[in-house]
């Protein structure tokens, strides 16, 4: 854990130092590239990297590699992911420096998945491992300031299937699930 904080902090530190630097005006947000991590995965323990470009004056896309690891949370001893992420956003007014602006959007990517908890009281126990496909909707907003900093925030609902499982308990079935998403990026405009 520690060494992903400190990751992070050197991430953060070099978007502050290059936007202490930035100047205001330029090219527009359509000849750049934004790169952004999602400040919530300081929770899961691991980084995520994002990078979008945008088209035209309302259109991006994003392409994202998530990954993550949560210990004894809500019935489970260890729950660990990884994959990528691609979105497709619309957004509800110009992009531009300076300005704020809601978004609708299409999402797909893989997800790899390990659940593991031993038997309690109330639940047996999980040793599961597999891959997945998955894709939904998400909205949100993006703000871009004169600086050349986006902060991004976003909540998404989708379905996963599982394509390829290789640990399962037996009375278990790996159908698909609910893939729920929230974020909160901090990103940069180069």
């Amino acid at each position: 854990m520690h060494n992903h904080m400190k990751q992070f902090f050197i991430f953060i530190s070099i978007i502050g130092a290059m936007s202490a630097y930035a100047q205001v005006g330029g090219r527009p947000l359509a000849q750049r590239v934004i790169v952004k991590t999602n400040l919530l995965s300081l929770a899961a323990h691991r980084p995520t990297v994002a990078i979008e470009k945008v088209f035209k004056h309302n259109l991006s896309a994003e392409i994202s590699f998530v990954q993550g690891e949560f210990n004894n949370v809500l019935l489970t001893d260890h729950y660990d992911y990884s994959g990528y992420l691609v979105r497709v956003k619309k957004h509800f007014g110009n992009l531009e420096l300076g300005n704020a602006t809601l978004y609708g959007s299409i999402y797909g990517g893989t997800l790899k998945r390990t659940i593991q908890t031993k038997a309690g009281f109330l639940y047996p126990s999980r040793d599961f491992l597999a891959n997945s496909v998955r894709g939904g909707y998400s909205f949100g907003f993006s703000y871009f300031s004169k600086s050349k900093i986006n902060i991004d925030g976003m909540t998404g609902l989708g379905y996963g299937k599982y394509t390829k499982v290789y640990r399962s308990n037996s009375n278990q079935r790996a159908g698909g699930y609910l893939d729920m998403q929230v974020w909160l990026s901090v990103g940069y405009c180069l």
